[in-house]
């Protein structure tokens, strides 16, 4: 009898040894990785805890392989402790005694030794690092040869040198719910919000959504004088003339107007016009970024699949994508009354596209060849449009109300009550 208490005595204080480093681990694992920065710069005044920040700041993997392994160690000889235990008590109680002795100890690791610390490590991480930080720096200490030992040994295993590192990194969904979690937080505006919204969202924006398109552009054969250019450019507005050659396709190079306006000498053109950057239209926003910030370009010539001339695009145009217009137009969407809209035909309809999957049916829409609010009624109307024409979005009403040539100007949109489409 006395035999038997001694073995379950020790069984008991084993496994109680074993439990508790458990719950050290797991707790200081969760209190580390739970910390603040206001939190990590408190613990730095304290010796244990504080080394231990200064590991997680300096080599955050190191540190979590070694509490990781260190918890390997402990629940293997618990449940090691734990079997020894319940085979024992099997033999007293039978093949139920067994099962319910494995059935303990089981419930005991996944509750007091993982459950129950992690809890008080993510509600009370600096009690629990102040509690364990000495446990903590000295294992990691003890540690360090065996994990330089296995490190080796695994070494011996990989092919083709050091195993791949995966890089830790958010996804685009997850960045923005992290930004919706953070939007109430002190300093962090609505404007610093929808420019790391922008910044998210540029490499789904192709360069044709955000050109300015060929027929808005000013373009001269390079047999034009300078005073003909000057007059046209001033009419219009102008920063920069393209230069081409025989047909306005066959582009050469832009001109600064106020280069052009500076200049005193009788060259021709030719000695004022800088080389310009071809990209196609279907490329990424946030690759071009890159490549003009890189080759020092300040705008580009965009091309369609066929080399013609779609549009041109500036860096400030990027930039704009980013932080907003420089000079925002104030008038591209104008409210007349509580349920009717002025819209300016050239609104990136970009947007809208998510809110329209399901309302057209049989059709992608992030796949339709529209870039604008007048590309979209065209698309709607199937042919050209002229002043007057509605087309109908659900229980929305749009109509064409001014054209410029060819091209829709502005819209009005018409909100209709849910219940006029009854």
């Amino acid at each position: 009898m006395i035999d038997f208490l001694q073995q379950n005595m020790i069984f008991a204080v084993s496994m109680t040894v074993l439990l508790l480093c458990s719950a050290l681990f797991s707790g200081t694992e969760t209190a580390l990785f739970s910390l603040t920065p206001e939190n990590a710069r408190r613990l730095s005044s304290h010796r244990q805890a504080g080394y231990l920040v200064e590991i997680l700041r300096r080599n955050p993997s190191d540190l979590l392989s070694a509490i990781l392994f260190g918890n390997l160690i402990v629940n293997i000889l618990f449940f090691c402790t734990g079997a020894a235990a319940a085979g024992q008590w099997g033999g007293q109680h039978g093949a139920w005694g067994e099962a319910v002795g494995g059935v303990v100890v089981l419930l005991l690791v996944i509750f007091l030794g993982e459950i129950v610390p992690k809890a008080i490590g993510v509600s009370h991480p600096i009690m629990i690092l102040g509690v364990t930080g000495a446990f903590l720096v000295a294992w990691f200490k003890v540690s360090r040869p065996f994990r330089i030992l296995i490190d080796r040994i695994l070494r011996l295993f990989r092919l083709g040198g050091a195993l791949p590192v995966a890089e830790a990194g958010l996804t685009t969904e997850e960045f923005k719910e992290l930004l919706d979690a953070v939007r109430h937080e002190p300093g962090f505006g609505v404007r610093e919000k929808v420019i790391l919204e922008d910044i998210v969202n540029l490499p789904d924006i192709r360069v044709r959504e955000i050109m300015i398109p060929r027929v808005q552009l000013f373009s001269k054969d390079e047999s034009s004088s300078k005073e003909e250019i000057l007059r046209e450019a001033r009419s219009g507005e102008y920063s920069h003339v393209f230069v081409y050659k025989d047909q306005d396709d066959d582009l050469l190079g832009y001109v600064k107007i106020r280069e052009l306006y500076f200049c005193q000498d009788q060259k021709g053109l030719e000695a004022l016009i800088h080389p310009l950057m071809f990209v196609p239209e279907t490329k990424r926003a946030d690759q071009l970024l890159k490549e003009m910030l890189d080759g020092g370009w300040p705008l580009a010539a965009v091309v369609d699949e066929y080399g013609g001339l779609a549009g041109m695009l500036t860096l400030e145009d990027l930039f704009a994508e980013v932080v907003g217009d420089f000079e925002p137009a104030d008038d591209a969407v104008l409210q007349l009354d509580r349920n009717t809209y002025r819209l300016d035909g050239q609104l990136p309809i970009r947007a809208w596209k998510e809110l329209l999957t399901g309302i057209l049916p049989g059709q992608d829409v992030q796949a339709l060849a529209f870039d604008t609010l007048g590309g979209f009624v065209i698309s709607l109307l199937g042919r050209m449009p002229r002043c007057g024409d509605v087309v109908f979005v659900r229980n929305l009403r749009l109509t064409v109300e001014t054209m410029q040539h060819r091209r829709i100007q502005t819209v009005l949109l018409h909100l209709n009550p849910p219940e006029a489409l009854e």
